[in-house]
């Protein structure tokens, strides 16, 4: 009993050891890096990241190393060259007037956590044609059954069959096969329009569905063949260029027109293990993935969306000495950047530290019965 205690006991301080040390290392001996922020820039038809952020003048700096002020990325300063008075009236014969700017600025981002997370059923219907200008908090959310949609009232959480029944049958009518399986929205108030929710039926056909003056609205979008939707993520920008990003089977990005129009571009990313920031200007889309090895940026003609220029950006390798990795087999977490989820994970097996323990095991059983 004494020995079967000793063992249990050992086993939880060799977790403990596999658990805190390797934070303990990295607190220690963490070497701090900042990924400079770039975008392309169609000034100079080049990328251009920031090279200094402590000095009181902003610094860029293309690929070739060569380096610019903040007018190289007018589109994006916009504000602080219009205050200082060197904002340039036209970029490439294009008259830069401040509504056209601000017209054409997109910004969209993914985040493993959200994707990552488990599969919800229950979403917020948002009334897309308020009465007064602004959006409003949502009255309804809708809830979704293997043979329909459930539509539940949020202050009295009372089902409305009238209601359930409509959306119900106006997804059908539009060919909709049920159970849905991908749903994507953003239902905030925050926002200056509502385009409701984008939803993949049970064969994986695209349909949009909102509510205008509490009746609701189904749009189907035909997929060009061999389309196989992964992710999906609605799209609600303020120039309204485009309904949705998807990515399929093989890791390629798509954007959806207004119009229903799939345009493949040649950016690649899997949402699962890997982060996207799109930020656009009337020229051009700088797309960003970025994951565990370092960043890739492609730059994509905002009309056509064709590759114009692409970027690879590798993190620096650690100098420091990995001690975990010499004294333990595998290293133990509770959490991950890539999900919210609480579980124990092993990760980071080495050889070496698993030949270490053998040897220190043996050598403690030796002296034992010596």
């Amino acid at each position: 009993m004494k020995r079967t205690g000793t063992i249990y006991l050992g086993l939880i301080a060799f977790l403990l050891v596999a658990w805190l040390l390797p934070r303990l290392w990295h607190v220690i001996t963490v070497e701090g890096y900042r990924n400079p922020f770039t975008l392309y820039s169609c000034v100079i038809d080049d990328f251009a990241s920031v090279k200094d952020f402590g000095s009181r003048d902003l610094i860029l700096e293309d690929s070739n190393g060569k380096e610019y002020g903040d007018t190289v990325l007018a589109l994006f300063y916009y504000r602080s060259l219009i205050g200082q008075g060197t904002m340039p009236e036209s970029i490439k014969g294009v008259p830069i007037t401040i509504d056209a700017v601000e017209h054409g600025r997109i910004f969209f981002s993914t985040e493993t956590k959200a994707v990552n997370r488990d599969k919800q059923n229950v979403f917020l219907l948002m009334e897309s044609s308020p009465a007064r200008a602004e959006l409003e908090e949502p009255e309804y959310v809708f809830v979704l059954q293997e043979d329909g949609l459930e539509i539940v009232e949020v202050e009295g959480k009372r089902s409305d069959g009238a209601m359930s029944e409509a959306f119900t049958s106006a997804l059908r009518d539009r060919g909709f096969v049920f159970p849905a399986a991908l749903v994507n929205g953003t239902p905030s108030d925050r926002k200056s329009y509502d385009e409701g929710y984008l939803l993949t039926d049970a064969e994986g056909k695209l349909f949009k569905l909102k509510m205008a003056e509490g009746q609701p609205v189904v749009d189907s979008y035909p997929l060009p063949e061999g389309l196989v939707i992964s992710h999906i993520f609605i799209a609600e920008n303020e120039n309204r260029a485009s309904i949705a990003y998807l990515t399929d089977r093989e890791n390629a990005f798509w954007i959806v027109s207004p119009a229903g129009e799939f345009v493949k571009t040649e950016v690649r990313i899997d949402p699962t293990e890997e982060e996207l920031m799109l930020v656009g200007d009337i020229f051009n889309y700088t797309v960003q993935v970025s994951g565990d090895k370092g960043c890739t940026y492609w730059a994509l003609d905002s009309k056509t969306y064709d590759c114009v220029a692409k970027m690879e950006r590798s993190y620096p390798e650690p100098t420091k000495f990995d001690l975990p990795k010499y004294v333990l087999p595998f290293e133990l977490s509770f959490t991950s950047s890539d999900n919210s989820y609480v579980t124990p994970r092993f990760h980071s097996f080495s050889w070496i530290g698993l030949l270490f323990d053998i040897i220190v095991a043996c050598l403690v059983i030796f002296l034992r019965k010596k």
